[in-house]
């Protein structure tokens, strides 16, 4: 960012030379290696570079220099909200981590010597700093996130089911929850009964766990070929951004700490790191207990 802010004071100084070029080479000479950095070194390939020069003549020559420095301002911002979507929108329910341990491992690898994933589904990123004698560091946050599991499918082809983790009851009643069936996710809605059907008092009190079922649409029937006892659930709302550049996802408890773990890696630091995303936080820091 440093880089690009400067190459753009320079412009600005350039910008009454009379040979225009140089308003189109010197940030030029900055997007090249910004998206390369960005894409963790892999973009120096004929189509990055393209892709550079396309971007630079377009906005140089319809914004100027300052349409650059805005354009690198806003290309930066919105790959750190991606890359935490990414990380947010994936699923991984304590106890069923290897969809997002997947994710993980591909972005925390060209930071680091080797990547490991284990039976937990922990991943282990390890790099060596090269200084004789440097102490070795481990570094986590938890991948894993609070959700459900299915313990019965009624004959109505409702699902009741049990939280994992720490779930406020009081905000499931409609929500929107992905079923993760070994066929592939179904959609499903937390059944409310309506106002119009409920008991005198009832609105006046939160409904239990055991009182509540899932509502996917099928008969009993269908629901029971579909979906097994013990099929994991979880909240089915991707990330979302809101005003002021604020973001919101069910799982940034603890992606976005995974987010921050990566940011740290792009550091040299003076000790040979272990950087760990852990499993099983949410019901007994299992993983990070493994992991040590």
């Amino acid at each position: 960012i440093t880089v690009t802010f400067g190459a753009s004071i320079l412009s600005f100084i350039f910008a009454s030379y009379p040979n225009d070029s140089i308003n189109f080479v010197l940030p030029l000479l900055v997007t090249i290696p910004m998206i390369a950095f960005v894409n963790h070194k892999k973009a120096l390939t004929k189509w990055g570079i393209l892709a550079a020069v396309v971007l630079d003549i377009s906005v140089s020559i319809s914004f100027g220099n300052v349409g650059f420095l805005i354009l690198c301002t806003f290309f930066l911002g919105s790959l750190v909200a991606d890359k935490i979507k990414k990380l947010t929108n994936a699923y991984g329910v304590s106890g069923d981590e290897f969809r997002i341990s997947k994710i993980a491992a591909e972005l925390m690898a060209p930071y680091c010597d080797r990547v490991e994933i284990d039976d937990f589904g922990n991943v282990f990123g390890y790099r060596d700093c090269g200084i004789p004698g440097a102490k070795t560091v481990m570094l986590d946050a938890h991948i894993d996130q609070i959700g459900f599991l299915i313990t019965e499918v009624t004959e109505e082809g409702f699902l009741r089911f049990t939280t994992v983790g720490g779930v406020d009851q009081r905000m499931l009643l409609g929500s929107e929850l992905t079923v993760l069936t070994k066929k592939g996710p179904i959609l499903g809605i937390v059944a409310a009964i309506p106002p119009h059907l409920q008991k005198d008092g009832d609105d006046k009190k939160s409904v239990s766990i055991p009182e509540m079922v899932v509502d996917i649409g099928m008969t009993g029937e269908q629901a029971q070929k579909a979906v097994a006892v013990g099929d994991f659930m979880a909240f089915a709302n991707d990330a979302m951004e809101l005003q002021g550049d604020a973001l919101c996802g069910k799982a940034f408890d603890d992606r976005v700490g995974c987010w921050t773990l990566l940011r740290l890696l792009e550091e040299e630091l003076p000790v040979d790191l272990v950087a760990a995303f852990v499993s099983e936080e949410e019901v007994g820091c299992r993983g990070a207990a493994g992991a040590a």
